[in-house]
């Protein structure tokens, strides 16, 4: 009768209950390293979009700045209003005039409902956002400091991007002449 049991195939239950523990320890080193992959390419593209906003922008400041004529530097901290759902985080305050959008042009930088900032010109003409809200994705873009050298006629910026985790990373100060 023993031989008859033993020559069927098949798996007895403590085989069974093996293999699928040992299947669960795969499965679970398997899901974490999707898990872990999943948030490094997040990381990596979060980290991209953020160097391409930055090119973006300081694409559009050097253009703006780069033929400011007439620069002045007023004493007096300047008032902006923001558009709608913004609140003013900085304010640039040089005036300058503007290629583009003329005399008593100046940059400042306006944080929206999501507290993303956002960089904006403000001109006589009104409120013009230096980029359109497309580029930023859930990214935030400011800037840091702007101000004019007299002596060497230069104007010297400091950008920031700002993360969707809310990470702040300020990038080295750059010259437009």
């Amino acid at each position: 009768m023993k031989k008859k049991l033993r020559s069927r195939l098949g798996l007895t239950l403590t085989e069974l209950l093996v293999s699928l523990a040992i299947m669960g320890f795969l499965a679970a080193g398997v899901s974490g390293g999707i898990v872990t992959a999943a948030a490094a390419q997040r990381d990596s593209l979060a980290l991209s979009e953020s160097l391409l906003l930055l090119d973006s922008v300081t694409k559009a400041v050097i253009g703006e700045l780069r033929y400011a004529t007439q620069v002045t530097d007023p004493s007096a901290v300047p008032t902006v209003t923001p558009p709608a759902g913004y609140t003013v985080s900085y304010a640039c305050q040089a005036d300058y005039l503007s290629a583009v959008y003329g005399l008593n042009t100046r940059f400042y930088t306006a944080v929206n409902a999501e507290g993303m900032p956002r960089i904006f010109v403000e001109a006589k003409g009104g409120d013009y956002p230096i980029l359109g809200e497309g580029a930023y994705s859930d990214l935030g873009a400011e800037i840091v400091s702007l101000t004019y050298e007299k002596s060497t006629e230069e104007f010297v910026v400091q950008l920031a991007i700002t993360l969707p985790s809310g990470t702040r990373q300020e990038y080295p100060e750059f010259r437009i002449y």
